[in-house]
């Protein structure tokens, strides 16, 4: 056991975390919406002319590259939109930046003709953390719909085949959204979580016929809105270990259908000799959005492969939408109507497999992913259902590995989707998509540090109502002894002990200052404690447990420590760990950009700290004196020994 004085420590405990990065990610969000509608809006589908256009997946990185699977998909380093329950999985260590961008090339054919088409656009922006102990916010912007098309037919008039007339069919706009989510887990099995958004954007559809005689007047039909609405969904996950390897997440959503209040236009245009005369009609609140309903299926084994399925329904069926009706004195009439849409039905399955989510190469880390969806149309083309869509897709996430960051991923997908008409004459379309999105995941950046008051006003409240609690100090610090007490001294106010018996007992010789100079004990002050955090003269280099409070006889408090040296082996440049008896590595893991190395000899455990790299890997078999890795480039092995969870002496076990 170990004393630490009350009130005396300068850095101990600093939760660093950089709430500057929620800020810039803040600024980014509030900019973004420019910056959407700056971008190419990635389709050049005739078939977005009907309803809101072409809606988006939602989909992100990590399950583009499984056809968009997601209801039941649940991971803390990762960013499930889809359903909100997820975020309430994000770990405290975590800040999730989210940006993706895809580009493709489609085909589309009709009565064999072809033409061949290139976008590329803007996905989605969305960042997640947790906000506290199992609840998870997000936010985010991300495409609701988009619409653009432009095609063209000509003909010569069946009054006068001299006369070309040309039909132009374009159209421009789609829906955003923009979102902010919570995830809450109110005890183990069940996570619910709720997203609320704000979508808004234009829609414009124009139909110009022209004629190759300038006499004729052109006329222009053009549909127009501008739409703003609010969004609501929730979601629901269980998880259910079904035993130590294996473990299943059932997920439901729920997305709330409404009514919405904008307006839709019709122009009726004649264009004769640059002037333009016609009509004017308005639909009153003559849109809305659609009830959904989702369930999906995920089986997990180890944390190596995810297999999931989703089905989701959406009751398009029950929206109205402006519709042109002619009446029976001919006048047009621009009104609310339902009948044309029809129910969307989806069906997802997928698979991720990562060969070791926690393996010493970075091929071990690599994620590979598959998916298929297959999707029903929401919308209808003269009294017809739309066309059907089939979609296969194959992705890879890349870990991003250096000595400060290992959790962020780089997503790649492919996906060939193919847009298929169910009567003849209708146009077929064909396309190949390359999705990259960065999953930037920070580890909150290293920044925050508690106020001192507050500090210790926390670490007082746990012990004194029966909790202990992790707590990271720099023991090389003047007053840190391994006798048994810690305080911080004053080195201006001690006693010069050189040559003394205190200092030869020490082993400080008089060139240090030992606890026993209490008389010199220095009083830490905000300021003092904050300038040692941030110029780096006090960084954390030893974990221990904190666990109670004692006085002393002059009734001063101080803090309770369970503690666990090992030791330091001091060895020649260019040294390796060896295992010190035969066993199987139990653990590979970084931390703060040096490796440790756990290897199990039945129930004793050795553990070999600060290693440059590794030889062995997770599971291997090694034998006495067998080379586990390099030592750092200060050639010093930090080594340590267990039975089960009893500490043991190293120095006592090594001399036998």
């Amino acid at each position: 056991m170990n004393i630490l004085k009350k009130g005396t420590d300068k850095k101990t405990g600093s939760f660093r975390r950089n709430w500057q990065s929620v800020a810039i990610a803040a600024a980014i969000l509030v900019g973004a919406p420019s910056a959407v509608m700056a971008q190419t809006n990635g389709s050049n589908s005739p078939y977005s002319r009907y309803g809101f256009g072409i809606l988006s997946d939602r989909a992100q990185g990590f399950n583009k590259g499984m056809a968009g699977l997601s209801t039941a998909m649940r991971n803390g380093k990762e960013l499930n939109v889809k359903n909100p329950a997820s975020y309430s999985a994000i770990d405290s260590m975590s800040f999730i930046f989210d940006i993706g961008f895809s580009m493709q090339n489609a085909n589309l054919e009709q009565n064999g003709t072809k033409i061949n088409a290139h976008n590329s656009s803007y996905d989605y922006l969305a960042m997640g953390f947790r906000a506290s102990r199992n609840l998870g916010v997000s936010l985010g912007l991300m495409p609701f719909s988009t619409i653009g098309y432009n095609l063209s037919d000509s003909k010569p008039m069946t009054e006068n085949p001299d006369i070309t007339r040309t039909n132009t069919f374009s159209g421009d706009g789609g829906l955003h959204e923009v979102y902010l989510g919570v995830g809450w887990r109110p005890f183990k099995p069940i996570s619910f979580g709720v997203n609320g958004g704000y979508v808004w954007g234009d829609v414009t559809n124009t139909v110009l016929a022209s004629f190759s005689e300038s006499s004729i007047a052109s006329r222009r039909r053009q549909y127009t809105a501008d739409l703003r609405t609010y969004k609501l969904e929730a979601g629901l996950q269980l998880i259910h270990d079904i035993n130590k390897n294996n473990s299943l997440v059932f997920g439901l959503t729920y997305g709330l259908g409404h009514n919405i209040n904008s307006n839709a236009v019709y122009y009726d245009q004649k264009i004769e000799n640059k002037a333009t005369l016609g009509d004017t009609i308005v639909a009153r609140n003559a849109f809305a959005l659609p009830h959904s309903f989702g369930a999906g299926l995920t089986w997990a084994y180890k944390k190596s492969l995810r297999v999931g399925v989703d089905y989701n329904w959406q009751q398009w069926s029950k929206v109205k939408s402006p519709s042109l009706i002619q009446t029976a004195t001919t006048a047009m009439n621009y009104t609310p109507a339902k009948g044309n849409f029809t129910d969307m039905h989806k069906v997802t399955v997928g698979a991720e497999y990562i060969g070791d989510p926690e393996g010493l190469h970075w091929r071990d880390r690599v994620r590979y992913r598959l998916g298929f969806s297959y999707t029903t149309p929401y919308i209808m083309t003269n009294g017809q259902k739309g066309p059907k869509d089939y979609l296969v897709s194959a992705g890879v996430g890349l870990p991003i590995i250096n000595n400060r960051n290992n959790r962020s991923i780089l997503n790649l997908a492919v996906q060939y989707e193919r847009v298929k008409p169910q009567f003849s004459g209708m146009v077929t379309e064909n396309y190949l998509r390359f999705i990259i999105e960065v999953q930037d995941n920070w580890r909150w950046a290293e920044s925050y540090n508690l106020p001192l008051d507050e500090f210790m006003e926390v670490m007082d409240q746990a012990v004194r109502n029966g909790y202990s609690f992790a707590w990271g100090a720099d023991v090389s610090e003047k007053g840190f002894s391994r006798q048994g007490i810690a305080t911080v001294p004053d080195t201006k106010a001690a006693a010069d002990k050189t040559g003394s018996d205190a200092a030869r007992w020490t082993g400080t010789n008089g060139k240090g200052v030992t606890p026993a100079d209490a008389k010199g004990e220095k009083v830490i002050t905000q300021e003092m404690r904050q300038l040692g955090y941030d110029n780096w003269e006090t960084t954390d280099d030893h974990g221990m447990i904190i666990y109670g409070l004692a006085k002393d006889q002059n009734g001063k408090e101080y803090f309770m420590m369970k503690n666990s040296w090992g030791i330091n082996i001091q060895g020649k440049p260019g040294c390796v760990a060896r295992s010190i008896y035969d066993g199987e590595v139990s653990a590979v893991f970084g931390y703060g950009g040096m490796w440790n190395v756990l290897v199990r000899h039945g129930a004793y455990i050795s553990v070999y700290c600060n290693l440059k790299s590794v030889s062995v890997h997770k599971g291997q078999k090694v034998s006495t004196r067998q080379a586990l890795g390099s030592v750092g480039s200060d050639n010093i092995l930090q080594f340590q020994l267990r039975k089960e969870t009893a500490k043991l002496n190293p120095e006592a076990w090594l001399s036998r």
